[in-house]
């Protein structure tokens, strides 16, 4: 199937356990405690925000510890140091 015949939405089924889906609507808010489907979709989406999330920060830690990106953000910033003196800032 080509990426232009593929459905927008794919269809899962997924078990855990009873506890675990009694605390999921408990905690939702009022209004949403009844659809489980947008429920752990929301759930995904946060994960998949978290997991990104996580990405960049690990990939802004790796860039900081990098002797070359720190010489250039030095060589940046003593370019840009007299426009900080010229009262625009």
């Amino acid at each position: 199937m080509t990426d232009a015949k593929k459905p927008a939405t794919v269809r899962r089924s997924i078990a855990g356990p009873r506890e675990l889906f009694e605390e999921l609507e408990a905690l939702a808010p009022p209004g949403e405690r009844e659809n489980m489907n947008r429920l752990i979709l929301t759930a995904i989406r946060r994960y998949i925000a978290e997991l990104k999330g996580r990405a960049f920060a690990e990939e802004m830690a790796r860039m900081a510890a990098d002797p070359d990106i720190r010489r250039e953000i030095k060589a940046i910033d003593r370019e840009f140091r007299a426009t900080e003196m010229d009262g625009l800032t």
